[in-house]
Formats: structure tokens, C-alpha cells, sequence
């Protein structure tokens, strides 16, 4: 079995005048957009209070009577890419697994949401806020207190 080359079909080139006509056109495009009337002031948001924040960080999410729902598997730290997730388990006054320490390096997070995926608690969601700039690197990383707030961590 052999196999055949057929020669692709191009449409013919337009020459140096077509070329000169292409760009032409495209600069014409450019320069009626510069010429359009702009946007009013009063077609503008007024504050920035009329924009929607961003979201996608990640969060911790509690029980209606208030109880984390994170039983400590570990199962977020596992399938992580990043390795940005620290869950240390401890037994609470129940009986039952809980997380005695849950922490987020918001600087290494991609925002995969694996975590949130393969969650069998449905703890996690990345409904949270957006990680904010920090001035030092450990002020990225969100605590179990931080996470179940949505996200935000408090100013030290």
C-alpha cells in the first residue's frame, strides 16, 4: 500500500497590488474605529461596586449547623498537581476525623479544582475570592480559618 501526495489547491496569489489593497483595507478598519464616538460617561459603570468581583479561589464549606464538612482524607492533597494543599488530621471529641490544620499556598494553587472534583465530602468549592497580592510569601498561604471565611485572609 502506497500512499499518494495530492497537492493541496491555494488560491492564487494576489500580487504585490493585492497585498498593498489588503493592507490598505485593514488600515482603514483601524482608523474608523479611532474615529468612533466614544463612550459617555453616563454609559459607563459608575463605581466598581457595579462590577461583579472575581471568583475562583478556593474555600471551604461548612454543614447548615455549622460543621465542617471536610473529614480529612486527604484525597485533595493527593491528586493536587501543584502540591499546594497541607491537611493534617486529628480525632475530634466524636470519634470522627476532622482537619486540625487545612492550608492553601495560594501561589503555587493553578485553580485546577481537582481538589473540588474529587472531594467525596463536597468540603470544596471555588466560589472563593480571587488570591490578592501579598508582600511576602507567607502571607499567601490561607489557613482553615481563612478558607471557611471564603477565602480572604486577614491582614496581620
Amino acid at each position: 500500500m502506497s500512499i499518494s501526495k495530492r497537492p493541496v489547491p491555494r488560491p492564487p496569489r494576489a500580487g504585490l497590488l493585492g497585498d498593498l489593497a489588503g493592507v490598505l483595507r485593514s488600515l482603514g478598519v483601524t482608523y474608523a474605529k479611532l474615529l468612533e464616538k466614544p463612550v459617555a460617561p453616563d454609559e459607563a459603570p459608575a463605581a466598581a461596586d457595579d462590577v461583579a468581583p472575581l471568583t475562583g479561589g478556593l474555600r471551604l464549606l461548612t454543614t447548615a449547623s455549622g460543621q465542617l464538612k471536610c473529614v480529612a482524607c486527604g484525597l485533595c492533597t493527593h491528586v493536587c498537581p501543584s502540591q499546594c494543599l497541607t491537611v493534617v488530621a486529628e480525632v475530634s471529641s466524636s470519634g470522627k476525623l476532622a482537619p486540625a490544620r487545612f492550608e492553601l499556598d495560594e501561589l503555587r494553587c493553578t485553580g485546577c479544582a481537582l481538589c473540588v472534583q474529587v472531594c467525596p465530602e463536597d468540603a470544596l468549592d471555588m466560589n472563593g475570592p480571587l488570591a490578592q497580592p501579598v508582600g511576602h510569601r507567607l502571607n499567601a498561604i490561607s489557613d482553615k480559618v481563612s478558607l471557611l471565611r471564603g477565602g480572604t485572609k486577614s491582614p496581620p
